[in-house]
């Protein structure tokens, strides 16, 4: 079904950024000014894309941008509209963030339209059918990705990790585009899906650069080990885009890719499950032995995204929607709560100066409302029950259960004892959190522009935990799509 409204929150979001770009350059550098603006922008784009959604939800079929030729390059369907609505909604709130936090930097002209075209980029990727045009929108959203990392460009840590990361992008930019390559030398053509052409040899060479491509920016070990650094030096707002939304983006084009280029549900599913008990064991194990903030909380998105990836591996290997819709669901709960711990950990460093975790001992005294907007977010991250991260992790023991065998309960094994090691560094930081505050520090105000982006978040996490079938009625449709893509 062909319809150019889904080009609507694209065209939003790029036309967008050339706008701010202008003001910032010709009518006003105030950085209150361009943030009103960003977060202006991203609510025009995310109206759109509910619009679109509902329309999706509606027909209960892909809709197509009818973009020239007659195979289209980008389509609305509902796992991709998930992750859309979860993305806009996120940047809105980091726009609003940022126009106190960034007021220390410079370039703020610069600054609101990357961010811009970061979403721009990872709205594309959710909505490509054409690899070429995935290609494309990748390389889109890397570029913008790698200044923002680098963006406090004075500080040689952050030119150090924006390189690093550079360099692993650039690596998989590369394993991509030899993919993209080989998949058009095999079929002709680069429409997804592939599968019905089946898989020759070229085509599964196609496939497997791709995948590696993708396994790399999403950061699936043993390609992680840009993320905790580009996580630590990047600016707060900027370390909760990459967390709560681009690594999970990376993950869910990782499989729609490679259903969509012919590889059995059932192969991908178990490749999943396995990548997922390295990242869960790799990323906990590594996260206890931190003693700077965001570097833990980098360590624990790797451990978080194993969750993920276990939960749809599970699924598309045993055909089960109940576990595709549990590891959606715990992609919307890891972009809620990390996206709000790293606001939090951006408050706690901007009027604080806490950058170590012991640094953060006490911090309710002085900014009691973010240190409670903070414990939320950490106990959510460790599957405190009322909250939407036990929410996810429940439907996926569930789904587990009903599945049943002994690799199976191996993988639920493994999974459990990694969610009790995690335990071990988020209850130690909420203790030290809610540690009794020194006397002697006076309590801090916090700005509007900071606070209210973290409160919302608070109140997503708590509200998706106690009611959460809104977004189980969405993720079980994505999960109903996802399983049928490729056949």
């Amino acid at each position: 079904m062909g319809n150019p409204s889904v080009l609507a929150p694209l065209l939003a979001l790029g036309l967008g950024a050339f706008l701010v770009y202008l003001v910032g350059r010709i009518v006003s550098r105030r950085n209150e000014t361009l943030a009103a603006l960003t977060a202006a922008v991203y609510g025009v784009s995310l109206a759109l894309a509910i619009q679109l959604g509902s329309e999706v939800t509606a027909t209960r079929q892909p809709i197509w941008a009818p973009v020239g030729g007659q195979e289209p390059v980008l389509r609305a369907e509902p796992g991709g509209m998930l992750v859309t609505f979860v993305g806009l909604g996120l940047g809105l709130l980091v726009a609003l963030y940022s126009g106190r936090y960034l007021s220390l930097d410079h370039r703020y002209e610069h600054y609101y339209p990357l961010l811009l075209l970061l979403s721009s980029g990872l709205t594309g990727m959710v909505m490509a059918a054409d690899l070429f045009i995935l290609y494309l929108f990748t390389i889109m959203t890397s570029a913008a990705a790698y200044v923002l990392v680098a963006f406090r460009r004075r500080t040689e840590t952050a030119i150090e990790a924006g390189f690093k990361y550079a360099v692993m992008g650039a690596t998989a930019g590369i394993l991509l585009l030899a993919g993209v390559g080989y998949s058009y030398r095999e079929t002709g053509t680069l429409s997804l899906p592939l599968s019905e052409r089946g898989i020759a040899p070229w085509g599964a060479l196609g496939m497997a650069f791709v995948l590696s491509g993708f396994a790399i920016k999403g950061a699936l070990v043993p390609a992680h080990t840009w993320l905790p650094d580009a996580h630590g030096r990047a600016p707060s707002s900027i370390s909760a885009m990459l967390s709560g939304i681009v690594s999970e983006v990376n993950l869910s084009v990782l499989v729609k890719a490679g259903l969509g280029m012919g590889w059995p549900a059932r192969r991908l599913g178990w490749l999943l499950v396995g990548l997922s008990l390295a990242n869960m064991t790799v990323g906990n194990a590594l996260a206890l032995m931190q003693v700077y903030g965001k570097r833990l909380l980098g360590y624990s998105s790797i451990a978080q995204v194993g969750y993920i990836m276990m939960a749809l591996g599970l699924g598309l290997a045993y055909n089960r929607p109940e576990a595709v819709s549990a590891g959606f669901f715990l992609l919307v709960a890891h972009a809620a709560m990390k996206g709000l711990v790293f606001l939090c950990k951006g408050i706690c460093h901007f009027y604080c100066d806490a950058t170590l975790i012991e640094e953060l001992d006490g911090i309710v005294g002085r900014v009691p409302v973010t240190a409670a907007c903070f414990v939320v977010g950490l106990a959510g991250l460790a599957g405190v029950p009322l909250l939407a991260g036990f929410v996810g992790k429940w439907q996926l023991v569930v789904s587990a259960l009903e599945i049943a065998g002994p690799w199976v309960s191996l993988a639920l094994g493994v999974f459990v004892v990694n969610s009790l090691v995690g335990l071990g560094y988020y209850l130690p930081l909420v203790g030290r959190i809610l540690k009794r505050p020194d006397s002697s520090r006076e309590r801090t105000r916090v700005s509007a522009w900071m606070l209210l982006p973290t409160v919302v978040l608070a109140l997503v996490v708590v509200g998706v935990g106690i009611f959460p079938q809104p977004v189980l009625a969405l993720t079980r449709e994505a999960a109903r799509f996802l399983l049928t893509w490729g056949q």
